[in-house]
């Protein structure tokens, strides 16, 4: 984690295609919060589903 200084925090990250970089710590979330599936379909995307976890 790296701190600006200025209050904010980023936290450093690696993509699945291994590129690395700095995310700031206000746009990251937990991997067990909300997730929704959506799917493209011929009248447009739809949502699947949506998950609320804790």
């Amino acid at each position: 984690m790296i701190d600006d200084g200025e209050g904010t925090s980023f936290h450093k990250v690696r993509l699945a295609t291994g590129e690395k970089g700095f995310v700031d710590k206000a746009n990251l979330r937990s991997a067990v919060d909300y997730h929704a599936r959506f799917e493209r379909r011929p009248e447009g995307w739809k949502m699947v589903y949506f998950l609320a976890r804790d």
